[in-house]
């Protein structure tokens, strides 16, 4: 696996997380995850741009946390 179909990878599997997730009732352990997630997806947002034509989106105002 090249590295950018692993950055691929981890953005189509962080998302599909998310967007489980925010469809759960909210407790602080939901919360903390979906944190984790959106972070790591905004740093691989402000990394490289190319890698991350997925994620052209406000991250943090699509998954409330």
């Amino acid at each position: 696996m090249t590295a950018e179909q692993l950055i691929t990878f981890i953005i189509k599997l962080y998302t599909y997380y998310l967007e489980e997730l925010n469809s759960q009732p909210k407790n602080d352990f939901i919360h903390g995850e979906m944190t984790a997630y959106v972070e790591t997806l905004e740093i691989i947002q402000a990394c490289n741009k190319d890698l991350a034509k997925e994620l052209n989106y406000v991250i943090e105002e699509k998954y409330k946390i």
